[in-house]
């Protein structure tokens, strides 16, 4: 079965390659009157919307493609520079250090590690793949739904997964080392965010 075509305007998508942030295209239009038949730009999408920016057309591919590439090592940069921050080792997290992800138990509450497949590449690594499992129907026991919300546990983003995508719960054995730590901050700034029961005081 063909893949279904990418268009962003009258340019069809021929070439896409995902990084860090943002997927860099090229896209062709032989039929463009202007003659500037290629175009590179980036591009980004999230659960609302999608968006080619920063586009830039030519009717030499050559020079669009030496454009796509200077923007792919942009990225890969991005990415370097992002990862030697975080200065830790880079391991993957696999399905023996893993409980089995079985469906009739709730993972709410729980430290657990998105399998590695589901990932983009530069990914693929522990800082990526242990989350704390805040909610959604999918984290429940014998759930209908899908969904898991989450935080990274080293960045504390909010994030969402589906329970299908859950390797397992993470067996403390083989918690990195500095997944304590950061469990910590994570529980300090969620015991911030919830709100306190009011006083005795101030319901009169």
């Amino acid at each position: 079965m063909d893949k279904e075509k990418r268009v962003a305007g009258d340019y069809t998508i021929i070439e896409a390659i995902h990084i860090g942030n943002k997927e860099i295209v090229i896209g062709e239009n032989m039929q463009a009157k202007d003659g500037h038949c290629y175009m590179v730009a980036d591009y980004t999408y999230n659960e609302l919307f999608e968006r080619y920016d920063n586009c830039m057309i030519s009717n030499s591919y050559i020079e669009i493609a030496e454009l796509f590439v200077q923007r792919l090592t942009q990225q890969v940069e991005q990415v370097n520079a992002e990862q030697d921050k975080m200065n830790i080792p880079f391991e993957v997290i696999t399905s023996d250090m893993c409980y089995p992800n079985i469906y009739n138990e709730s993972i709410e509450g729980k430290v657990v590690a998105i399998k590695a497949n589901v990932l983009r590449p530069e990914h693929r690594h522990a800082a990526s793949q242990i989350v704390y499992v805040t909610g959604g129907n999918g984290s429940r026991a014998n759930a209908r739904g899908n969904a898991v919300f989450c935080n990274y546990v080293y960045s504390g983003e909010h994030t969402r997964f589906e329970r299908y995508d859950v390797q397992g719960v993470l067996k403390p054995e083989h918690y990195p080392k500095w997944v304590a730590e950061k469990l910590k901050l994570l529980e300090a700034k969620r015991a911030e965010q919830t709100p306190k029961p009011k006083s005795k005081e101030m319901e009169r």
